[in-house]
């Protein structure tokens, strides 16, 4: 939830995602990440490495959330403004 919050906060639109399964061939993943061409991808640090062999863009920043050290200060948030659109949501259909 702090993610999601944060990349509204950020400016960015939010596109949840099921983790890949490891050592498997994940056209949905592939299909969506393609699509949205993103610019960060949060994960959880037990799955990055899974995460990152989708992730194609070099410059798309892999953060591990459960990593970052949420009580220590940070700077004001760069946009104060909430994207028009909160979230991508992506169906099986």
């Amino acid at each position: 939830i702090d993610a999601f919050l944060g990349s509204m906060q950020a400016g960015l639109i939010a596109v949840p995602l099921s983790v890949p399964s490891a050592g498997s061939h994940d056209e949905r993943v592939n299909a969506v990440l393609a699509d949205t061409s993103p610019s960060v991808v949060l994960t959880t640090s037990a799955v990055a490495k899974t995460v990152a062999e989708y992730v194609q863009d070099p410059k798309t920043a892999i953060i591990e959330v459960d990593l970052l050290d949420l009580n220590k200060s940070s700077p004001s948030p760069r946009n104060l403004e909430v994207p028009s659109t909160a979230y991508l949501q992506y169906t099986s259909g």
